[in-house]
């Protein structure tokens, strides 16, 4: 079994982005995987720059493992500049 886990999230769905970033963090924290990494990708973008809850749940997984978001989507919804 791969000690590696690949979250992806691109949804505008609150409840679900929550779902996926508790999940990722709780694989961090309780060390269930050694290698853990998180994608935003779209919609969960824009979330991110507009709910506080996503963005501050984003910023501690963010302290605790890679994650990455896709500069061209933030560059055209104008959001890059938040998103650093």
């Amino acid at each position: 079994m791969s000690d590696k886990l690949l979250v992806i999230i691109a949804t505008e769905n609150k409840p679900k982005a929550l779902t996926a970033l508790m999940y990722a963090g709780a694989t961090i924290r309780n060390e269930w995987l050694e290698d853990v990494k998180v994608i935003y990708f779209g919609p969960i973008e824009q979330l991110m720059t507009t709910d506080e809850e996503i963005a501050n749940a984003a910023i501690e997984l963010a302290a605790k493992s890679e994650t990455y978001a896709c500069k061209a989507i933030s560059d055209i919804e104008g959001i890059s500049e938040k998103m650093d």
